[in-house]
């Protein structure tokens, strides 16, 4: 049985690392293949960008293969597409039913809902999307919706700068960078 919109909301949200790390000092994510260890690490760059403000091009992230690299830089990308997505729906139809954002007590519970009846893409399933979602409305209502809104515009357009890749291509980076420091 699914539960009810009342179930959800009473029911304690999960503590995942992606929600739960602090953002800002640094984190090791080290477990078996296949555990989530990129979805965990997608999800704390998403909430980098958006939650804390960084700009695309202050965060790195590394791993050990070129090909594991091609894939984290394709899993940011799209999660960052697929949060964007969820607030473009919630805006839209905003449009079509004015009352939605009401910017009051009851803004996230009717956000809630309307994301239960409609089902769409199953993006507000994703428990990042769904918690980052949260904090915002619950901080900052209706204008934190709207400013989250452009800075998913703003990391989309600049995710090309933020270095995804080996650990020996970042010390080359850096060695190119640094050229006269070192």
């Amino acid at each position: 049985m699914e539960p009810t919109m009342t179930d959800r909301q009473t029911s304690a949200p999960k503590t995942i690392p992606a929600n739960s790390l602090p953002l800002n000092g640094r984190a090791l994510i080290e477990a078996s293949a296949g555990t989530g260890k990129t979805w965990t690490l997608t999800g704390i760059i998403l909430r980098l960008l958006i939650e804390a403000k960084y700009p695309a091009k202050e965060i790195i992230a590394s791993t050990f293969t070129r090909a594991a690299a091609a894939e984290m830089r394709q899993r940011i990308q799209l999660r960052v597409q697929q949060f964007r997505q969820l607030l473009v729906v919630l805006l839209l139809k905003a449009k079509e039913e004015a009352t939605l954002l009401n910017d009051d007590q009851q803004l996230l519970t009717r956000i809630e809902d309307f994301f239960q009846q409609e089902k769409i893409d199953n993006y507000f399933d994703d428990d990042v999307n769904r918690g980052l979602l949260r904090k915002i409305v619950q901080q900052d209502g209706l204008d934190g919706l709207l400013l989250v809104y452009r800075l998913s515009e703003l990391a989309l357009a600049d995710l090309n700068k933020m270095f995804v890749g080996t650990l020996d291509s970042l010390c080359q980076k850096w060695l190119c960078e640094f050229a006269i420091e070192t």
